[in-house]
């Protein structure tokens, strides 16, 4: 049985009734939870074993809301994560296992375990390592670049570093995009979508309110590949949301770039990233294939995980 009183079989509300195509499904009694590992979007993750001998994180839905078309739209966001997470498979996307039946109340749904934690994370602890950096910045731009690539294109719509996790395979440390939650496949080019995400992340347009597009992932990567390249967390450091809202849209500010890169490629990606128009911005095909010869000409044996 479940520990801590997080999953169970309670019956699903009355608007809980769309059924979720599902690759496997994972019933209550073949899960033992351990603990609270994170939160995403309308969900908390746990760490837990699955039948007995894998480790998997398990993504459940969490409801704040007490109106019920609130918890309506939630219900239907998680289902949305559901659906589009088991049809994503890529070496740099966390690996989707199973979910939830249907009947069962909260929903939840199952993903690889990945215990070296977030990119956020490394970059505090680690040191700047030309070569690992590189691989992750490359690592970071195809997940987006597959995204995006899907017919119709998908947006994240939550590009940061706290959803990059970091996986390792036979010594070697790489990126895995997760937290589908707020994706959305675009249905036609300048849909006017919800402005969401993190606001350190969010593109001009984003905070306008205005229509965006998967340009939108590209100024959010534009802010990682900084992050990732610098060490250094915060873009905006001593602003409030509400600040960096008003230089970004309004003074057209972004994150200052140090004078000493050895490759001044580096720098003018992430300026080609950040551009106030999103239609200048760089495709992330373009982004990726860039980051690639970038890393081959300093690691000219390297290869990519697979």
């Amino acid at each position: 049985m479940f520990r801590h009183g997080v999953l169970g079989n309670r019956s699903p509300p009355p608007e809980a009734k769309e059924n979720v195509p599902l690759q496997l499904v994972v019933k209550p009694d073949e899960l033992r939870v351990f603990e609270r590992i994170g939160t995403g979007s309308f969900g908390e993750v746990f760490k837990a074993r699955w039948r007995g001998t894998h480790l998997v994180a398990v993504k459940v839905l969490r409801l704040a809301s007490k109106s019920k078309s609130e918890r309506a739209q939630q219900l239907a966001q998680f289902q949305r994560e559901i659906q589009l997470l088991s049809t994503l498979q890529h070496p740099n996307i966390v690996r989707f296992l199973g979910a939830s039946d249907v009947a069962v109340y909260p929903p939840y749904f199952l993903c690889e375990f990945l215990n070296r934690g977030t990119l956020t994370k490394w970059l505090r602890h680690s040191r700047p390592e030309l070569e690992q950096d590189l691989s992750f910045a490359r690592d970071a731009s195809r997940a987006l670049a597959f995204l995006h690539a899907q017919k119709p294109p998908i947006i994240h719509r939550d590009v940061k570093s706290d959803n990059y996790l970091i996986a390792e395979r036979e010594g070697r440390l790489f990126l895995k995009l997760s937290d589908f939650g707020l994706s959305r496949v675009m249905a036609s080019l300048g849909e006017k979508m919800t402005p969401c995400g993190t606001v350190a992340y969010s593109a001009p347009e984003v905070i306008r309110c205005e229509a965006y597009s998967e340009k939108a992932d590209v100024y959010g990567f534009g802010i990682v590949l900084w992050q990732i390249m610098t060490h250094r967390i915060d873009p905006y450091p001593g602003c409030s949301p509400l600040q960096v809202q008003m230089k970004v849209s309004m003074q057209k500010a972004r994150p200052s770039v140090p004078a000493d890169f050895t490759d001044l490629r580096i720098p003018r990606l992430m300026h080609l990233c950040w551009r106030e128009h999103p239609e200048q911005r760089p495709n992330m095909a373009a982004v990726s294939q860039f980051l690639e010869q970038i890393y081959r000409e300093k690691r000219p044996h390297a290869r990519c995980p697979q």
